[in-house]
């Protein structure tokens, strides 16, 4: 997990939500509702986004502007190597 940063399980959960994490990487690809981040040791994470999903640029985005090579920070949960995202950010 070299290329994750922050997040774990902190808080106390109530076992309906889960304790948010944060994975930042490069935009690899997106297809469709779905994001392909490249993490800094090089592993491939996908990030499952919801209509529900917010993504965050310098200001309001959609996934539309999230362009390959592009700097993500993404927080959700996760599940082995997929990430369901409740938000995406862009970096400068």
């Amino acid at each position: 997990n070299g290329g994750r940063q922050g997040g774990g399980d902190t808080g106390a959960g109530t076992g309906t939500q889960p304790a948010g994490n944060t994975t930042t990487g490069k935009v690899k690809m997106v297809d469709g509702s779905t994001v392909y981040i490249e993490t800094a040791d090089g592993q491939v994470i996908t990030v499952k986004t919801t209509g529900t999903t917010t993504v965050q640029s310098t200001q309001a985005g959609a996934l539309k502007d999230l362009t390959v090579g592009a700097q993500v920070s993404v927080e959700g949960s996760t599940s082995g190597e997929t990430i369901t995202a409740t938000k995406v950010s862009k970096g400068s």
